[in-house]
């Protein structure tokens, strides 16, 4: 629409052999794919946005997903049936915006990402967490531009990165308070 836009999209996927990262829970340097067999996965993803003045427009989107696992036992032994696929959050929301002020291209965003489990027997559930960022940008001239990115603007401490077990999993911290700056060019 002139100001406002929405974007539905909905998924169904049904994978046979679906392949997931883990790490070697004796040696965390040794990353492999294991075969998890079936997996059904689905889900739906709202997003909407609006310019309600010029040089100012919000977004905000919000998905909904499931992912499970269909085969009675994954490398003959564990029972998984119907349980979760690791690092899966079930719910994740985003609220953003771009503001253009005094030549700046300020983008701050709120994400939100829910509770996802570490290992393939759902034993082992890692807390949702919230992430505030901001990216600031401005032309310099003519096709370059300062860019700063600030991650993680309240420095929360959160599992950012998830490397599954069968019964237990491998957890990474997220980014710490972090800025970086640069410069892009456009030729």
């Amino acid at each position: 629409f002139d100001k406002f836009y929405i974007a539905p999209s909905v998924y169904s996927v049904k994978y046979k052999d679906r392949l997931i990262r883990t790490t070697d829970p004796n040696d965390p340097s040794l990353v492999y794919l294991r075969n998890a067999g079936k997996v059904d996965a689905y889900g739906a993803e709202l997003e909407l946005g609006i310019v309600p003045v010029r040089r100012v427009s919000i977004y905000t989107s919000f998905s909904y997903n499931k992912a499970k696992f269909k085969d009675e036992k994954f490398e003959g032994t564990i029972d998984i049936k119907d349980k979760t696929v690791p690092d899966t959050p079930e719910r994740m929301i985003k609220l953003g915006g771009r503001f253009e002020l005094m030549g700046f291209r300020i983008s701050p965003s709120v994400q939100y990402v829910g509770s996802r489990y570490g290992n393939f027997i759902n034993t082992e559930k890692v807390s949702p967490y919230t992430l505030v960022n901001l990216n600031v940008q401005r032309r310099i001239y003519k096709g370059i531009d300062l860019l700063v990115d600030v991650v993680n603007l309240t420095d929360k401490k959160y599992v950012g990165r998830i490397s599954p077990g069968t019964t237990a999993g491998t957890y990474y911290a997220g980014a710490p308070f972090t800025i970086s700056a640069g410069l892009r060019g456009r030729f």
